[in-house]
């Protein structure tokens, strides 16, 4: 694949090439070769295509395993940023300006309810993000209800209620 136009010209294009949950890198690629081929490739490409940016996200206990990486290690140098556990009203903010951009409302004392129920969990992000999603596909006349949220089993049951009913299809 190529990131220029088929004439070879980007025409001064940025282009930005964003990698979440990059750790799994280290965790579900069991090839050394192909991992280091992989990030020799991430590393050069931003030196082919000027235009380029890498963002790359990961969790911080990974952190060693990329600074292994020589090459990875010179560049994060001046170019990390790391960030430190979301706090509560930050999560709210999160959760409650998307659907208000949608002209969609949460029933009073939802969201507080949602931030109850996660609590303050490393890696909580992902769950609430999924329950939200199941809320938001569950919304009636344009608002998220406590009854949703119930029937999808909270925080906490909506990702095993989704995985059952996967599981009970096959």
């Amino acid at each position: 694949a190529t990131l220029a136009d088929s004439d070879g010209n980007d025409q001064g294009r940025r282009i930005l090439l964003t990698i979440d949950q990059f750790e799994e890198i280290f965790s579900l690629c069991l090839d050394q070769e192909e991992r280091q081929d992989f990030i020799e490739w991430l590393v050069a490409s931003p030196i082919r295509h000027p235009n380029m940016v890498v963002l790359l996200a990961m969790r911080a206990d990974f952190m060693g395993l990329l600074l292994s990486q020589s090459a990875v290690a010179d560049l994060l140098q001046d170019a990390t940023t790391i960030l430190g556990a979301m706090q509560p009203q930050d999560l709210r903010l999160i959760i409650e300006q998307p659907a208000w951009l949608q002209k969609v409302n949460f029933e009073p004392g939802l969201v507080s309810r949602l931030l109850a129920d996660v609590g303050n969990a490393p890696g909580s992000l992902p769950l609430v993000e999924f329950t939200l999603s199941q809320l938001w596909q569950n919304r009636s006349d344009n608002w998220i209800t406590h009854d949703a949220y119930t029937k999808n089993g909270g925080v906490t049951g909506a990702l095993t209620n989704y995985a059952n009913g996967i599981y009970g299809k096959l």
